[in-house]
């Protein structure tokens, strides 16, 4: 049996959203391909360790600032490779490339350099996903989201929306779908519509957020462009990997007003629940922006809000 090779990537990103891509050396496997900068953790150290060592052999950098992400696992001919990513924002000294690859600082949307090293290609989807994930709540008797608060979210940079709605009943939830469509392509956002798959393609908004109960429910991922969950433990956020699902949301992170008999995950049991997992996740509970660099520090991609996020 091959023993699994343990590594660490750094998805280096700068302030306008670009970020860096390596080719791999001739006499390396997959030479010419490229990848996120990384390499082997050595025996004895831990992968955020490896991570500064490895970034200061290949591009001369010092890691001042970096955040766990991702850890996928992939099957080469020559090893079994678990790759611990790290989304890498902020370093000391200008990337350089010091063994022998080619650097290309590359942009979402963009044509790539080259050929993408198999095990860094699903990275690059996660990484186009914005850091906020924005909860409607038009219907919410106590606290109704207006047309104009949500166009307003659209015009301050929200790209990504949940038309979620429980207070009301299917018709209306499509009805509103339908409404919103529209605006959102205007502004390049991308909405999901939380439901089963019926619901989600009456709608027309082309994702999907499925609640944990329909998830778990799956033998195949939805035939949707963009598919997403609701989770709440180990055992659901394995089935939402085994789908090959675009990402999750992990809840309740703390209390919330909506749900306050719900005992909160609290940040410690967040990050031992998404340790081991290859998707983004998004952690929804009680949070603001403010708690973006919490949420990073213990692994989450970003942060899931109902109410504090709309202008």
């Amino acid at each position: 049996m091959t023993d699994t090779v343990e590594v660490v990537a750094g998805v280096i990103e700068r302030s306008d959203g670009s970020f860096l891509l390596a080719s791999r050396p001739d006499g390396k496997s997959f030479a010419g391909y490229w990848e996120f900068p990384g390499g082997k953790i050595e025996s004895g150290e831990l992968p955020y360790e490896a991570l500064a060592r490895e970034l200061h052999e290949e591009l001369g950098i010092s890691v001042l600032l970096a955040y766990p992400w991702i850890h996928r696992y992939f099957r080469y001919p020559h090893a079994n490779v678990a790759i611990h990513f790290y989304r890498v924002r902020s370093w000391q000294g200008t990337p350089s490339a010091l063994e022998g690859q080619v650097l290309s600082w590359c942009s979402h949307g963009e044509p790539l350099p080259g050929q993408i090293l198999p095990a860094n290609s699903q990275v690059l989807a996660a990484l186009s996903l914005p850091q906020y994930y924005a909860l409607t709540h038009f219907n919410d008797p106590a606290d109704p989201l207006s047309m104009e608060s949500f166009i307003s979210g659209l015009e301050h940079g929200i790209r990504l929306v949940l038309i979620r709605e429980p207070w009301v009943d299917e018709s209306e939830r499509i009805r509103l779908a339908r409404a919103l469509k529209p605006i959102a392509e205007e502004k390049s956002v991308r909405l999901l519509f939380h439901g089963t798959e019926a619901l989600a393609r009456a709608s027309g908004v082309g994702g999907i957020h499925l609640n944990s109960h329909e998830l778990m429910k799956l033998e195949e991922r939805p035939d949707f462009p963009l598919c997403a969950a609701s989770v709440h433990n180990p055992e659901e956020m394995k089935k939402a990997a085994d789908l090959e699902l675009d990402f999750v949301m992990l809840s309740p992170v703390a209390k919330t007003k909506s749900h306050p008999e719900k005992g909160p995950l609290g940040w410690a049991s967040f990050s031992q629940i998404i340790s081991d997992c290859p998707l983004p996740v998004f952690a929804l509970g009680g949070l603001s922006k403010l708690d973006l660099d919490s949420a990073m520090e213990a692994g989450a991609h970003g942060v899931a809000m109902q109410r504090a996020i709309w202008f």
